[in-house]
């Protein structure tokens, strides 16, 4: 469950990170 988390995450920070960019 906790990896699960993290996994979830970090493809929230890469998915933050993209919108910024742009």
């Amino acid at each position: 469950l906790l990896k699960l988390s993290v996994t979830f995450n970090c493809n929230f920070c890469y998915v933050l990170t993209h919108y910024k960019k742009q």
